[in-house]
């Protein structure tokens, strides 16, 4: 089985698959009479899993309007404008925009209501998605609850998730530098605010394309978690994740630093973003742990040296066993700026024009080019560049 090939069995097996239904959520009829009633009317289903199921909706003209950013701030009460969806089937929003910036299609995700606690963690992850506003995590647009089933609004990725993409081939060193620089700047973001995501893999990242742009966006806050007032940096009350991103600390069981769980994902992420495979994998769970616990990655793409030595350490701090050893958010973030900033001048240099910023996250490389991408990379290595 090729490295290519095998990565996406490996995610299912390791549950890190987030299209894998679960029996209880599959089969759901797709017109919902509360979903009609505000306006939607859904077109297909998306995905399924664990936490439910996803619909493509467009919303039907003379269908309720949600209020504008400006507004919701204004109505907002107490309890930091905590959404609260009523039992009839109302509606209440995070950050609410008009969804026909987007040409009139949503996502719905579908969510039964298992119990009142159930319903209170829906609506945490809810208030993470209303709160953060930043241009690579995907828009709210309101929330809408009926008596056993929770529906979340949000903006229509067009584009499929990053695992899907990494299938077709590894990115890039300009595509890796890119994508490094954007979860970089929604995890400086994010835990300048004390908000940390703890399960970050790239099933959680879409990409969206217009005709001239494309943008990743982040999608799933459920397991984030937000530091309380006079709370220690670290958490021993639960050890979230997915095991092919877990973090050594997690396995074992002891207090961790939620922030240093989200590096040591990152650095899982863009490690198989260049080799096409997770750098910890064995059928047998016990073994996959100890791995995880006590081994190294290995660094065989040639990718690496395209993408240069100090990039290739700050992967390897980001995947230290010790997680006081690995950087913050903030420190990786201003390391990958000038690395992108060395490298955009480094092409400038030698192909006599600088490369656009408009990167694309989906586009791939045909064979030749792979392949002069090789010889570039063995003529660099060995000292000839």
């Amino acid at each position: 089985m090729s490295r290519i090939a095998s990565i996406r069995q490996s995610a299912a097996r390791l549950g890190s698959f987030r299209g894998t239904p679960r029996a209880s959520e599959v089969g759901v009829s797709l017109q919902k009479p509360v979903l009609l009633e505000n306006g939607y009317m859904v077109l297909s289903s998306l995905a399924s899993g664990g936490q439910g199921e996803v619909f493509k909706a467009t919303r039907r003209s003379g269908g309720q309007q949600t209020p504008s950013r400006s507004e919701q701030k204004s109505d907002a009460g107490s309890e930091r404008d905590r959404p609260r969806p009523s039992r009839s089937g109302s509606k209440s929003g995070g950050t609410l925009e008009d969804s026909s910036a987007l040409g009139n299609f949503v996502a719905i995700k579908f969510m039964r209501i298992a119990s009142d606690k159930h319903r209170e963690e829906l609506l945490n992850e809810v208030q993470f998605l209303q709160e953060l506003d930043h241009p690579n995590i995907v828009r709210l647009y309101e929330v809408i609850e009926d008596r056993n089933a929770m529906y979340v609004v949000t903006e229509f990725l067009n584009g499929g998730d990053l695992l899907d993409r990494i299938t077709k081939g590894a990115f890039t060193e300009t595509q890796t530098m890119y994508f490094a620089e954007k979860v970089l700047s929604i995890l400086a973001f994010i835990h300048k605010q004390g908000i940390t995501h703890r399960d970050l893999k790239l099933e959680n990242f879409m990409l969206h394309s217009t005709n001239s742009d494309e943008v990743i966006k982040l999608i799933d806050f459920g397991m984030a978690h937000r530091r309380k007032p006079k709370e220690t940096k670290l958490l021993d009350e639960d050890w979230p994740g997915t095991r092919a991103y877990e973090a050594p600390e997690i396995l074992r069981r002891v207090p961790y630093n939620p922030e240093k769980v989200d590096i040591w994902c990152t650095g899982i992420m863009l490690y198989t973003a260049v080799e096409k495979v997770y750098p910890f994998e064995d059928p047998d769970d016990a073994k996959l742990s100890e791995m995880i616990r006590q081994d190294e990655p290995s660094f065989a793409s040639p990718q690496w040296a395209l993408l240069g030595e100090p990039f290739k350490k700050m992967v390897v701090k980001m995947l230290a066993k010790d997680a006081s050893k690995r950087p913050t958010a903030d420190q990786a973030l201003q390391q990958i700026l000038k690395l992108r900033a060395a490298l955009v001048n480094s092409h400038t240099t030698s192909m006599g024009r600088a490369k656009s910023e408009n990167v694309k996250l989906s586009k791939t490389e045909t064979p030749l080019m792979r392949f002069a991408r090789s010889l570039r990379s063995k003529k660099e290595g060995n000292g000839m560049g």
